[in-house]
């Protein structure tokens, strides 16, 4: 079989989006190559038993969505740290656990350079290439580093590994043709006095690897895990964990931000919802969710708007269409961007006081929101609750995280494929206007979904 010249070539791997692995034949061509790169996502499962003492205790899956694109010298973005499910509840639209932001460059040789480490990704080095021709059964070795969040808090260790690597040839991977390696590491760490979690580690990884021929990127890992672990601290055996990791790497199509948005506002402005704007406007004003709450319950008036105060919007403003009382406006709606993507506000969405259940006068603004993301086919959407400062911050948090998945729920009703649908809450956190005025209080109360990168 022909084998695979792997040298120079080496420039053109994104190093990141490749493991994070520095290979050799990377020198000197990494900063001609930076200029090329393009966003990408990752997307991080682990699916496993856990074991204590020998026992038996339960499954566990979790999940990270990365996405990052490029800046100068390297890559900025985030991960989504979805809430740990069974596996039976893939399908429906998950919860965001947290957010972990991560910021890297290449360094000298093609070096991989970590600024904000949230612990994402966690596969650093893997998979590592050779200089010269890959043949199959060609066997090598490579340092690497393994990011390790036990329960899955944030805070994480750094644990190394000397991976052996085999090539195979090539394999099939939707529908093309992909460089398949085989890997093998074993996790030996003892932590030092501060390791506040983890006195030590033990266990083996076998990995599957596909690799893009042309460009060297990796497109897929599946790597098969036996580990114990024991807490600092801990007595007996400690926790065993056996089961699998699978690793997605998906080259991601930049976003047309205005080309998105006038679709959005198109799509609204043709939806024929049912109801309309009228059917509100018959029902008469709404009471403020804070009107039976005490005074000495409200916070202090503040001496400045909060962080976030005046954020403008992407298309709505002076002189434009949606300016012009469209369906778009009369939706109660806006557009705004974020470093994430594309955000559709929706002002003041009315839920039944203390409760996640939305008026039935406000069921047609979702009907508008539902035509407005399936203008958007293959994108995700992250929806994010937000409240007005009116009670107690946790009371606020879990109520605008119940609030947010009733979004979901109802957008997935309306035709939304529940895998595009995350959701989470914010309370109070993210206000855009000062808690001293109802008018104020009426702009923080607010669902907003961020179309993603």
């Amino acid at each position: 079989m022909r084998g695979h010249r792997i040298g120079s070539r080496l420039a053109a791997v994104f190093l990141f989006a490749s493991g994070l692995g520095t290979a050799a034949g990377a020198q000197g061509a990494v900063a001609a190559q930076v200029a090329d790169k393009k966003p990408f996502s990752l997307t991080e499962r682990s699916d496993f038993s856990r074991y204590i003492d020998g026992l038996y205790v339960g499954h566990a899956y979790r999940e990270a969505r990365g996405s990052l694109a490029p800046e100068a010298g390297g890559f900025k973005g985030e991960f989504l740290i979805l809430e740990e499910t069974l596996r039976d509840m893939r399908s429906a639209a998950r919860r965001v656990d947290r957010s972990a932001p991560v910021r890297l460059t290449l360094a000298r040789g093609g070096a991989l350079d970590v600024q904000e480490d949230s612990g994402y990704p966690s596969l650093r080095g893997l998979p590592s290439l050779p200089d010269g021709d890959l043949q199959p059964g060609l066997t090598w070795t490579a340092a690497g580093t393994r990011a390790f969040d036990y329960d899955d808090s944030g805070s994480f260790v750094l644990l190394p590994f000397l991976a052996e690597y085999r090539y195979l040839g090539t394999a099939d991977y939707r529908g093309k043709k992909a460089l398949s390696l085989k890997a093998r590491f074993a996790t030996r760490w003892k932590g030092g006095a501060d390791s506040a979690i983890i006195a030590n580690a033990a266990g083996t990884h076998d990995l599957d690897i596909l690799i893009d021929p042309e460009t060297l990127s990796t497109l897929f890992i599946r790597d098969r895990f036996d580990e114990t672990f024991v807490l600092a601290g801990a007595k007996g055996s400690g926790e065993r964990r056996s089961g699998f990791s699978l690793f997605f790497f998906e080259a991601s199509a930049i976003l047309d931000r205005s080309a998105a948005g006038e679709a959005i506002v198109a799509a609204v402005d043709g939806a024929k919802t049912a109801a309309g704007p009228s059917a509100a406007a018959k029902a008469g004003p709404l009471p403020p969710d804070n009107e039976a709450i005490p005074e000495a319950a409200k916070p202090a008036p503040s001496e400045s708007l909060p962080p976030g105060a005046g954020a403008g919007p992407l298309i709505a403003g002076e002189g434009s269409a949606l300016a012009d009382g469209g369906e778009f406006a009369k939706a109660g709606l806006e557009l705004d961007t974020s470093p994430e993507g594309i955000v559709l506000r929706v002002k003041d969405l009315r839920f039944v006081a203390d409760s996640d259940a939305i008026l039935s006068t406000e069921l047609w603004r979702l009907d508008a929101i539902a035509a407005a993301l399936k203008a958007l086919p293959g994108r995700s959407f992250l929806v994010a609750g937000h409240s007005a400062a009116v009670g107690k911050a946790a009371g606020e948090l879990e109520l605008s995280i119940q609030r947010a998945k009733r979004v979901t729920d109802e957008l997935a009703a309306r035709g939304i494929e529940p895998t595009r649908l995350l959701y989470r809450g914010f309370g109070s956190s993210k206000p855009l206007a000062s808690n001293d005025t109802e008018d104020g209080r009426a702009k923080n109360r607010r669902v907003e979904i961020t179309i993603l990168e």
